[in-house]
């Protein structure tokens, strides 16, 4: 059974200023993101590379840069060598918003969620990406308006908020896998994660917001968390009980790599996400029903609930104000491999599938993995790994070569760990 994990210090308490500034949380300064976000300068898309993506940039920028109380705003701009010519040389942009601690000796807590969205679920993502229309309202406009709305109230001088220690908005880029970009997802929050290694900042905490919007049943979000951030994810729970009781949430943390928190993970930082579903294009019962507008068309902002916007936005404001209100952020790693599967849920992508699927699965601690595909009959038709894995992400191609179509299972196995999932391949 999941057991707190131990934070040196003091476990969160209720402070009248938090409650002050959640009770601030504006749904429609909100809305009045997501319209802009979502309708994108008349683009009604901000997929990687594509002119609305940009004007998301623009938009961005321009409201941290409104916003009195923010230190300073950069657009960290690089470039993918992996793209195919010619969006190689198309920039890739983070928008960041700092405001700096008041410490002598400040921490670095990160708030964020990407700002690209993707039509992958369409028959004609892979020719057509540059014109669909992928508004993408839950996944991401929904996390990003959050973000922005933090921003406003954590910055507003009117609200007086003595932050000790320093606060990143990151608005991550190219999340989302792209046709021009093979292979690659998460870019802009590795980008920035990579930055923070190799410059031993110290990086305290990082929170993440993605898919915050979409429920059709209650108001109810997911904490996700890898061992190391077992202490991160225990404050969440306590600010859930103190400032937002009326949103449900998941009993215990799970563990699954589907966005930009991985990427912090990889290099050992504390880092959660919070989102309405560990799978969204699953269905959870009694607390959740797959959205069918995952990575469509059909995402916009109509079929967003209000409600859980607010209260997400809420648990983010609180957690995010509280952290940097305590005198230092300290923790010590939770080591209950026992109690926790070193193992994330894996993904399977695409599923169906036609010649090619990958195969993504995160480990807390190095252990060996076998990863064995089976047929309808239980025989075995292939191992695609057995080795000794490291500490982090991979994933692995599956290429059906000449098999027929059909239902297959791909079983995935450490010391620990045994999960069975359902692939069907479509000739």
């Amino acid at each position: 059974m999941y057991q707190p994990a131990t934070v040196i210090g003091k476990s969160a308490e209720y402070q009248p200023e938090i409650q002050s500034l959640v009770d601030k949380v504006s749904i429609e300064k909100m809305y009045q993101h997501l319209e802009e976000l979502c309708w994108a300068d008349g683009h009604q898309s901000r997929v990687t590379f594509t002119p609305g993506n940009y004007k998301a940039v623009e938009y961005i920028e321009e409201y941290f840069n409104s916003l009195p109380g923010i230190t300073e705003v950069v657009l960290d701009t690089f470039y993918l060598s992996m793209a195919i010519t010619p969006y190689d040389q198309y920039p890739i942009i983070n928008v960041i918003a700092t405001k700096q601690g008041e410490s002598q000796t400040p921490e670095l807590i990160i708030l964020g969620g990407h700002y690209d969205a993707s039509g992958s679920r369409e028959s004609n993502w892979a020719t057509n990406w540059q014109t669909l229309k992928a508004q993408g309202a839950d996944d991401n406009a929904s996390g990003v308006a959050a973000m922005l709305e933090t921003a406003r109230i954590i910055t507003d001088p009117e609200n007086n908020f003595q932050n000790k220690h320093t606060i990143k908005f990151i608005a991550f880029a190219a999340e989302e896998y792209h046709p021009k970009i093979p292979g690659v997802h998460h870019a802009g929050s590795l980008y920035d994660a990579y930055a923070m290694y190799d410059q031993q900042q110290k990086l305290a905490a990082v929170i993440v917001l993605d898919m915050i919007a979409y429920n059709t049943i209650k108001d109810y979000v997911e904490v996700i968390s890898n061992v190391k951030s077992l202490w991160l994810a225990d404050l969440i729970y306590d600010y859930v009980d103190l400032y937002v009781s009326d949103l449900t949430t998941n009993s215990y943390p799970v563990n699954v790599p589907y966005s930009d928190h991985e990427s912090y993970q990889i290099y050992g930082f504390p880092a959660i996400l919070l989102m309405e579903n560990d799978s969204p294009w699953n269905s959870d019962p009694p607390n959740y029903s797959r959205n069918p507008h995952y990575h469509t068309q059909s995402d916009t902002i109509g079929t967003l609930r209000a409600s859980l916007l607010e209260k997400v936005t809420r648990l983010a404001l609180a957690s995010v104000a509280d952290l940097c209100s305590q005198d230092q952020i300290t923790y010590v790693a939770d080591n209950r491999r026992s109690d926790y599967s070193e193992f994330s849920l894996p993904s399977i992508y695409p599923n169906p599938f036609n010649e090619s699927t990958r195969i993504r699965f995160y480990v807390d601690v190095d252990t060996r993995v076998n990863i064995t595909i089976y047929n309808m009959k239980g025989e075995k038709i292939t191992t695609l790994s057995d080795q000794l894995y490291n500490y982090g992400s991979h994933e692995i191609t599956w290429n059906s070569q000449n098999l027929a179509s059909g239902l297959y299972f791909c079983v995935i196995q450490s010391h620990n760990f045994n999960h069975c999932i359902k692939i069907t391949h479509i000739k």
